[in-house]
């Protein structure tokens, strides 16, 4: 097993899991704009944006094939601030998300969730989260919600989220340059799309623990 370069606990580091673009272009975001200590649990330095991600200042690198609890106690992960869990398998991810909570259950989470409709079963199971789907899925939005002093949350529209619920507004142009002004509430019906109930095909909600 790879050795782990220790950071201090009071440090309050951040984790990113995934090792594709979007991995990387959050990294980078963390690193050279919020001058952030990010931690990458990847599968390997060597495939994908891996060697990208590993020659980041500021971001150290784990190889584990699976975010086990054993991959997160390696990351530190009880005293990291925030964790994006960013692999393309949304059923992984949340099993993940479950695993962390156990290990550190005040901890900042966003999602990515891939898979259409299912942001709002999500955020059932961690109301305090920030779930990013379809068009929020920026490095910037990623970096923004993983900085917030209270973990924004989405709602599950179909072609991405319509607000953001206790906290401050991204979009796509103006997210890069800081931002914007607080955003409107949102008008009833905003979100027909929504009142859709998607088809749950993850585990049942009556023993939501890490299984490993």
């Amino acid at each position: 097993m790879p050795p782990v370069v220790r950071f201090r606990a009071s440090e309050g580091h951040l984790v990113i899991c995934g090792d594709d673009k979007l991995a990387f272009r959050v990294a980078q975001e963390l690193t050279t704009r919020y001058r952030e200590r990010v931690t990458v649990i990847l599968p390997s330095k060597r495939r994908n944006h891996g060697p990208d991600i590993d020659r980041l200042a500021g971001v150290r690198v784990i190889e584990r094939d699976e975010l086990t609890s054993q991959s997160f106690a390696d990351a530190q992960l009880a005293s990291a601030r925030a964790l994006a869990l960013l692999r393309q398998d949304d059923v992984g991810n949340f099993h993940a998300a479950l695993r962390a909570r156990e290990l550190n259950p005040g901890i900042r989470l966003v999602l990515a969730v891939f898979s259409p409709g299912l942001g709002d079963q999500v955020r059932e199971y961690f109301p305090d989260c920030a779930v990013l789907v379809g068009t929020a899925m920026s490095a910037p939005t990623f970096a923004a919600a993983l900085q917030e002093s209270r973990p924004p949350a989405t709602s599950g529209c179909p072609g991405g989220p319509c607000t953001w619920r206790g906290g401050r507004t991204p979009t796509r142009t103006r997210c890069s340059a800081g931002w914007p002004p607080p955003a409107p509430p949102a008008r009833p019906g905003c979100c027909p799309g929504t009142s859709r109930t998607p088809t749950w095909c993850w585990p049942s909600p009556t023993a939501p623990r890490a299984t490993r």
